[in-house]
């Protein structure tokens, strides 16, 4: 059900007609998901989820000036506190496999291609890592100061966020590229 769900969202953010935060479905059963690990797995236990930097993030997916969606990392954070650190992963060049919106390529609405990064852009956390290399920044000192970077790198395009709200820290490599044979 909450497949389903999704996947008309997502139809429908293609389309134009999904309501705001449309996509929240897929969020909340994923951090459900880890809450009921943690139940289980006992008050010491510690949980590593590796996802999208719009699933980790704490702050709302905010695209091309709309909300998209309430990601895990919001509910996560809202439960878990302190106890939850989000680390976001960007890079300053590269290549990466970007979704496209396509009508005509079945029910999902979009496509996956093979596509260069253009240069950072201004105010980008990418911007401001530029020329630093391999780096871990550590974003946490920097939360709540409605300051500092307010977009990161959302596949080609960009999501509208004050990085040091979304992510405690932030890997920037210098370069991606495709792993080879993944049929795009």
């Amino acid at each position: 059900m909450a497949a389903d769900h999704q996947l008309r969202a997502i139809a429908g953010l293609s389309a134009g007609t999904a309501l705001p935060a449309a996509a929240t479905s897929r969020e909340r059963y994923m951090a459900a998901t880890v809450r009921w690990w943690l139940d289980r797995l006992g008050s010491d236990a510690r949980v590593v989820v590796m996802a999208h930097n719009a699933h980790v993030q704490r702050t709302p997916v905010v695209y091309e000036g709309e909300v998209q969606a309430l990601p895990m990392g919001l509910h996560l954070d809202r439960v878990l506190g302190g106890d939850y650190v989000a680390v976001g992963l960007t890079s300053g060049a590269g290549r990466t496999a970007a979704l496209h919106p396509a009508a005509d390529v079945g029910p999902y609405g979009f496509r996956v291609e093979d596509t260069a990064l253009d240069p950072p852009r201004p105010g980008s956390i990418e911007a401001a890592l530029a020329g630093s290399g391999l780096v871990l920044a550590d974003l946490s000192a920097a939360r709540g100061d409605d300051a500092g970077p307010d977009r990161i790198r959302l596949d080609s395009g960009y999501l509208t966020t004050l990085v040091a709200d979304a992510f405690d820290a932030v890997v920037h490599v210098p370069e991606t590229r495709l792993a080879a044979d993944l049929g795009f």
